[in-house]
């Protein structure tokens, strides 16, 4: 009886949390890529309102939009327009199960006309869509 106790404890202590971790999938940096790729998109394209939309509000909870805006014409005015970026840097993470949750990292070389930087994307998945919760710019 104490054997079958002892195997019974053991399965629901592991039995509560199943979760499958995965690191730097392939599959998982292409999709933050998508989101990075548009935002550079519409940053050129001088269209920062839906560039706004692929933030996510958490951020504004740290950093206000009016200077998220100061931050974004800061770095336009003192390095000039993105010319091309290039990623030199990406770390995945993706847990399915009991506590899911998706966090991406990306760090870009970005050539631009005036000074280039270097810009690191922090994001994660809310609810369906992927969502950037830091943007890093050093110059």
């Amino acid at each position: 009886m104490k054997k079958y106790s002892s195997i019974l404890f053991i399965i629901l202590l592991t039995g509560c949390n199943f979760n499958t971790v995965y690191k730097n999938r392939e599959q998982d940096k292409q999709d933050a890529e998508k989101v990075t790729e548009k935002f550079y998109s519409l940053m050129n394209s001088n269209n920062r309102q839906k560039a706004i939309k692929l933030m996510s509000q958490k951020l504004f909870k740290i950093t206000s939009k009016e200077k998220f805006n100061q931050i974004l014409d800061e770095s336009s005015k003192e390095c000039g327009n993105i010319i091309s970026d290039s990623l030199i840097h990406w770390e995945t993470v993706a847990v399915e199960g009991t506590n899911p949750k998706n966090e991406y990292v990306l760090i870009y070389d970005v050539k631009r006309d005036i000074k280039n930087t270097q810009e690191k994307f922090t994001l994660y998945k809310e609810n369906d869509s992927i969502k950037i919760l830091g943007y890093d710019i050093r110059f």
